[in-house]
């Protein structure tokens, strides 16, 4: 047995007492809880009941889990809207799935999901639709150690200046590439945003002019956002 199932098992110790049928249309949600014995994800129970979502959760030392029984596709944007009105933490959300047997592997891809956002954030964040995070996030240890070789000259920066550039280009990726509303949402001109893109170019040796560079660039920030302690140690 994986240790997939074996984390499902608290979840499925019982399909009766689910309440949920074997096969049908489910969902599985992970939160990072935020301190020891808090329940991330309040009162997502009673907003989800209230759409006509049945659920079922279970709190961990780390997580709080749920197995969330959808009627209809409609139901799945449904979860992730009540999801992003209740979060606390950070949160992942599996793909859906058919078979209530399948909940280890759909826990897992939550999780994943979950450790693809911001260390410290709220985000909500859907496997199938953050596919860059998630995949930063399935292979830690490779994505952190690219973030160190990335980023490591930055660190010869003073510190603010590197956390300028560092947030550049995470507002830049979150605007679709666009420099115009870069500077818009960071308060400078255009020609600021590109004279910090001249800076990361000189000190990374990857451009963001360049499609190799760009994804370099945005897998090792998504690795150095969700764990920052991991990757800027030293290995």
């Amino acid at each position: 047995m994986t240790n997939r199932s074996l984390d499902a098992g608290t979840l499925l110790a019982a399909i009766g007492v689910l309440r949920m049928p074997r096969y049908g249309r489910f969902a599985v949600v992970a939160a990072e809880v935020p301190s020891f014995g808090r329940h991330p994800l309040v009162r997502t129970e009673q907003a989800l009941r209230a759409s006509g979502i049945h659920s079922v959760w279970h709190l961990r030392p780390d997580t709080q889990v749920g197995i969330v029984q959808l009627a209809t596709a409609r139901q799945y944007g449904q979860l992730v809207e009540v999801l992003e009105g209740e979060a606390v933490s950070r949160t992942g959300v599996s793909p859906a799935y058919e078979d209530l047997y399948d909940t280890g592997t759909s826990l897992w891809y939550a999780k994943i999901a979950m450790q693809g956002g911001r260390a410290g954030g709220c985000a909500v964040t859907v496997f199938d639709d953050s596919l860059v995070a998630v995949a930063a996030a399935a292979a830690p240890e490779i994505t952190q150690r690219l973030a160190r070789n990335v980023f490591g000259p930055l660190d010869t920066l003073p510190p603010a200046e590197r956390d300028v550039l560092l947030d550049t280009l995470e507002t830049w990726l979150a605007c679709g590439g666009s420099t115009e509303e870069t500077a818009r949402r960071m308060y400078c001109h255009p020609n600021t945003v590109r004279q910090r893109f001249r800076r990361i170019t000189e000190y990374t040796g990857r451009s963001t002019s360049e499609p190799h560079g760009i994804t370099e660039l945005c897998i090792a920030l998504y690795a150095l956002r969700q764990n920052p302690r991991q990757a800027t140690k030293t290995p």
